[in-house]
């Protein structure tokens, strides 16, 4: 193996022959040889002067459709762009709560720019729109063919309404995050996330975001484990706390340890009352291990008070009369004082259901 020597094959090079005018016999040729090369030379000059006159004339013609397309009055939104909604010139997209007619009127209040709209700056209409109180943020975009804008709304999401009484409308929405919706946005739409309606006198404005919270899920699990629409929780006085249902009134008393507890007792509490829904006034949970059912009363105490004024009008005053109506008066005194007694008196069973008779 040592001593052989490799076969290293060489490679062959070729030189490109050039024709040079010594290899030129004849004078004659010589003349050939150069006409040949001037008309080469000219081929080439007149190639490259038509190449660089195209692309010449093909910047220009760009430059002046450029120039064109630049100043045309597709690129301009018209003055009286704003005018008026659904247009061609305006799309509003996400707005559950707000009303298109208010952004409209919002977006009136800026001038529209006499500038091409890709040169027109958004941002006045983006800080205009989001001081509406319903909006979270919003967004701008241009575009073309015709010139026109498309508003994008991302919107806070409403989880209370607020009101002073059952009948009265709401006042206020309040958000997750605290903010308040004013009652120009209420009744909430349809199409907008629920929400569950609040009964206080309290400034709501100052509710923490806790609170709101805190309410929001007492009202959703009050729906959860009585399997009823909530209609209202009357938190007026905090220590004697109601929830109107679709069926009855649920007497849930003060927000303690034991709320959750209480709540949860709905769950098997409602199928029992199925048959005294009727003759119920509320269900009393206020306590931990009873629970109390206020019947109805036959007749309404108004209207009681009415029939006796018109007797005493009617009839002459008589001494045997009067103390008839006192001895009333005391006896029913007397029924309601008894009736709080009894609600009162700790249950010796647990979950026990007990009538109570007004």
């Amino acid at each position: 193996m040592f001593g052989k020597k490799k076969n290293i094959k060489k490679k062959k090079t070729f030189k490109k022959s050039k024709i040079e005018l010594s290899d030129i016999p004849s004078s004659s040729m010589k003349r050939e040889y150069y006409k040949k090369r001037r008309e080469q030379k000219r081929v080439k000059n007149a190639i490259f002067k038509t190449h660089f006159m195209v692309k010449c004339l093909l910047i220009i013609f760009l430059l002046f459709c450029s120039s064109r397309i630049a100043i045309c009055h597709f690129w301009y939104l018209p003055q009286n762009a704003f005018q008026k909604y659904p247009s061609k010139y305006l799309k509003i997209i996400g707005n559950r709560i707000t009303p298109e007619d208010k952004i409209l009127k919002t977006i009136k209040t800026i001038p529209i720019e006499k500038k091409p709209i890709y040169l027109i700056n958004t941002s006045s209409y983006e800080k205009e729109i989001e001081k509406l109180s319903p909006v979270k943020r919003a967004f701008v975009r241009r575009y073309w063919l015709p010139a026109r804008f498309e508003v994008t709304i991302e919107e806070e999401i409403p989880v209370l309404t607020v009101s002073p009484t059952p009948n009265a409308p709401e006042i206020a929405a309040l958000t997750r995050d605290g903010r308040v919706i004013s009652k120009n946005y209420l009744p909430l739409p349809e199409k907008a996330n629920k929400t569950y309606k609040i009964l206080t006198y309290d400034d709501y404005t100052k509710w923490s975001k806790d609170e709101i919270i805190f309410l929001k899920t007492l009202s959703q699990r009050i729906e959860d484990f009585s399997g009823e629409k909530l209609l209202y929780l009357d938190i007026r006085n905090k220590r004697d706390v109601y929830a109107q249902l679709e069926s009855i009134k649920v007497r849930i008393g003060e927000f303690n340890t034991t709320l959750k507890d209480r709540i949860e007792r709905l769950n098997s509490i409602m199928p029992q009352i199925e048959n005294l829904k009727r003759q119920t006034d509320y269900v009393d949970i206020r306590w931990d291990n009873t629970t109390y059912l206020k019947k109805k009363s036959k007749k309404p105490a108004v209207s009681l008070v009415k029939k006796d004024a018109k007797e005493n009008n009617n009839k002459k005053p008589e001494s045997k009369q009067q103390p008839k109506q006192i001895q009333n008066k005391t006896t029913s005194k007397q029924t309601v004082k008894t009736n709080n007694v009894q609600v009162k008196e700790p249950a010796p069973q647990p979950l026990s259901l007990k009538t109570v008779e007004p």
